[in-house]
């Protein structure tokens, strides 16, 4: 930004402007070197995680041409760009502050660090008056409630700082708290105006400011954008600002045009609504063409009702042939992308329309694993952000649920193939030596372990059909099949197991589950249900407790019900 005269002693300040001068009064560095040099200007912007951050300033400040590149999410409270509204906010013209505005802001920044405390903050006020009243108000609440201290005097990531206009250029932060202050007076009045903004040049000012955020701008004001009347002034710095209160009222509609995700498919080529129309068939949940400025995803694999993009599915159409040279075309945008949240996954169409069922499958996989890696990343974040309460968490799980104070046995997982190329042993005999170590065993899990002896990388009707011709009459070797599982004849009741090696939840028998839930109610004596499933989702190794977890352990539930081992009252979980 150009310098302005705001440190010359001779400047002279009407009582009704701003403590800042003209901001054309000197040119910036820019300015001059753009006489003597050729000027470039930069296309892609990296320090938006989210797209709406950047958007009002690529339509209002670059003509649209910065590339930027769309976040893994939508937009959505705590990301891109936030309205805050301050009820009865007045502006003070002779202290140049808005007390109530800059209250709010203060107890805004400790809503922030218990909301987000691994997020770097910073406060932008338009003048250095409001600056400074923000920058008390704030001393005297850490003075009274100092249980926070550890968030300002923190080494460990970018400093909290207040500034105004003025010395902000230059830094960022994750979440920026932005504030107008400019309002009514205590008369009603309304003098519209906003210091900086209305000279010349000031639109410079806003954009600095604006996108100052890596995460989320919050806008604090006193005024709604209808409060502004351009009609007396011709101020660009004014009506951008007037725009920009808009834009953060009225997200996407203010900027007359689709940002994030167009309302009605657009597609490059017939091979990407091909890739669309399958997912969608299988149950996924897609978006087309994300983004606002000439580079968009052609497909985004979105959480049902949700605004959390899991995986950015690029087709080599349009867009991709775009790129001038491979370097921007493999490199920097995918790591740009998965820098922004993305998980990156190309479909070369040769290789679709080659082997379809292939890469179908391959791509079925991928949007599997991403909501498989969403989950466990979720409940890892969610682990992080809990840290200052962590402790006060655990001890009361810990004092609701108790885990049995001594080791459960560990699941362990033979090498079946080893022992099946053993000459002694038949099919039946082999399982049969398995089934010693690890039964009750999922049969669908063996059939995985063993498909190689079937000639097939894959089970089929055909390995099916042929493990059930081999394993005929099993009854007389001591192996009894029953509901997908197989167990030794002489087994008493199977006893829980917990990972040595783990198993996926529908691996586990039944029967098994049950002999956990039974020995945790035992030691416990009474349990709820919800502490119970949170007790076997940690003893399994299992970072969430999903549905189809939840739906075994009540299946194992109610099988100790139907044996009458286990009541339930008010809630309460016991054993009869």
């Amino acid at each position: 930004m150009p310098p302005t005269n705001f440190f010359a002693s001779s400047l002279v300040i009407d009582d009704d402007d701003e403590e800042i001068g003209d901001i054309n009064d000197y040119e910036s560095i820019l300015d001059l070197c753009s006489a003597a040099f050729t000027t470039e200007r930069l296309s892609w912007h990296y320090r938006s995680r989210y797209e709406q951050l950047i958007a009002f300033s690529n339509l209002n400040f670059y003509n649209n041409n910065l590339i930027t590149f769309p976040s893994s999410s939508k937009d959505q409270k705590g990301i891109g760009v936030d309205y805050y509204y301050v009820e009865g906010g007045t502006f003070d013209r002779g202290n140049k502050t808005n007390r109530k505005e800059a209250q709010y802001i203060v107890d805004l920044i400790y809503d922030n660090i218990k909301k987000y405390p691994n997020r770097s903050l910073g406060v932008v006020a338009f003048s250095a008056s409001q600056q400074n009243l923000i920058d008390k108000l704030l001393s005297n609440k850490r003075q009274n409630d100092p249980s926070f201290e550890w968030f300002f005097n923190s080494g460990n990531k970018e400093p909290f700082f207040i500034k105004n206009l003025e010395t902000v250029q230059g830094d960022e932060r994750d979440t920026i708290i932005f504030s107008v202050a400019y309002a009514r007076d205590n008369q009603g009045r309304f003098i519209q105006n906003f210091g900086p903004l209305n000279k010349e040049g000031g639109e410079r000012r806003l954009n600095v400011a604006v996108t100052r955020a890596k995460e989320n701008v919050q806008l604090v004001a006193s005024i709604h954008y209808t409060d502004i009347d351009l009609s007396n002034t011709g101020s660009e710095g004014v009506r951008l600002l007037r725009a920009y209160l808009d834009y953060a009222q009225n997200g996407e509609e203010a900027l007359e045009r689709a940002i994030n995700v167009s309302t009605e498919d657009k597609f490059d080529s017939y091979f990407e609504q091909e890739v669309c129309d399958y997912l969608r068939d299988n149950g996924f949940t897609v978006d087309t063409q994300i983004g606002c400025s000439g580079y968009k995803i052609d497909l985004g694999l979105r959480r049902p009702d949700s605004s959390e993009y899991l995986m950015a599915i690029e087709c080599d159409g349009a867009t991709y042939h775009s790129s001038r040279n491979a370097r921007d075309r493999d490199v920097l945008r995918q790591r740009v992308l998965e820098n922004m949240g993305w998980k990156f996954y190309r479909i070369w169409s040769t290789d679709w329309y080659k082997n379809k069922a292939v890469e179908k499958e391959k791509l079925i996989k991928a949007a599997k694993d991403s909501f498989a890696k969403s989950n466990s990343q979720k409940d890892l974040e969610t682990a992080n952000k809990n840290t200052v309460v962590a402790d006060e968490v655990k001890e009361r799980f810990v004092s609701e649920i108790k885990e049995p104070s001594f080791e459960f046995p560990k699941y362990q997982e033979l090498d079946a193939m080893k022992i099946l190329s053993d000459k002694r042993y038949s099919l039946q005999s082999a399982v049969q030596q398995i089934l010693k170590t690890e039964a009750p065993l999922s049969e669908e899990l063996l059939l995985k372990r063993i498909v190689s002896l079937f000639n097939r990388e894959k089970v089929t009707k055909t390995v099916i059909e042929d493990y059930n011709r081999r394993m005929r009459n099993c009854e007389k070797m001591g192996i009894v099949r029953k509901n997908g599982f197989l167990y030794l004849k002489e087994m008493n009741d199977p006893k829980f197991r917990v990972p040595g090696d783990r198993r996926e939840i529908k691996y586990i028998s039944i029967e098994e589950l049950a002999d956990g839930i039974r020995i945790i109610i035992e030691q416990n004596v009474t349990v709820t249900r919800e502490g119970l499933y949170k007790t076997m989702t940690n003893l399994l190794g299992f970072n969430r407790t999903g549905d189809a977890i939840v739906s075994r352990f009540e299946e194992a539930l109610r099988y100790l019900k139907n044996r009458n081992i286990v009541k339930e009252n008010d809630g309460y979980l016991s054993l009869l």
